[in-house]
């Protein structure tokens, strides 16, 4: 399953009922990393996410795998737990989009995919360091949260005014979906009991192992930015 596969899905069942939905998660992430970002872009919101329940027990993103390896990531299960540092919790804004029950099932499977084959995708480092010229750095399975929160929005739900493959800001992701808004808090008072379950996002690497990982995974994304 491909993004092309699922806009071809949402094209050919457009007339049907939709009786689901998908969740975009805006998030104000408590940690320096997320600091640094709502800095520079001047927004108080610095990440984006999606789901397919309105509890939001997991969510899926181009993120960090490890905290203790900020510079590099890719296609990550996120826990809501990640929003919450030293019993500070972040402010999340959701949103949700009404999709036919196939758009639905074409995502959950998109995400089985990329999940199953997760070495296959990179967070976009060259496109966040460009952040500022608002220009898309594109690099064939390589995305920032923004990307890929705007490209699937835009193959899935074609009617929210969101185009496949253009920049965007997480401002103009906020101000296009303002329709489908859902709910906007805290992470503590819309997730009940939530549980970190697979994602290894606290997993502590030493010092050596989190280098020696940033650079495998940045000199793939370079091999693949110079041979695109």
């Amino acid at each position: 399953m491909e993004l092309e596969d699922l806009k071809a899905i949402a094209q050919d069942c457009r007339d049907e009922e939709k009786n689901d939905h998908i969740y975009v998660i805006l998030s104000s992430t408590p940690l320096i990393m997320g600091l640094l970002i709502r800095a520079v872009t001047n927004y108080k919101y610095n990440h984006v996410s999606l789901a397919l329940s309105e509890d939001i027990p997991r969510m899926y993103a181009f993120a960090r795998h490890y905290y203790s390896a900020p510079l590099c990531g890719g296609f990550v299960t996120e826990s809501p737990k990640r929003y919450e540092s030293h019993g500070r919790y972040g402010f999340v804004k959701v949103f949700a989009l009404p999709v036919p029950g196939r758009v639905a099932s074409a995502v959950s499977e998109l995400f089985k995919d990329m999940t199953e084959n997760n070495e296959r995708y990179l967070y976009n480092m060259f496109s966040a360091v460009r952040i500022l010229t608002k220009k898309r750095v594109k690099i064939k399975n390589c995305y920032t949260c923004a990307e890929f929160g705007a490209d699937l929005i835009g193959c899935a739900v074609p009617e929210a005014g969101i185009t496949p493959g253009r920049f965007y800001t997480i401002e103009q992701i906020d101000t296009i979906l303002t329709d489908y808004l859902f709910f906007e808090g805290t992470v503590e008072a819309f997730v009940k009991n939530a549980a970190w379950e697979n994602d290894k996002f606290p997993l502590k690497l030493p010092l050596y192992r989190a280098a020696a990982y940033t650079i495998r995974s940045n000199a793939r994304l370079i091999k693949r930015f110079i041979f695109k």
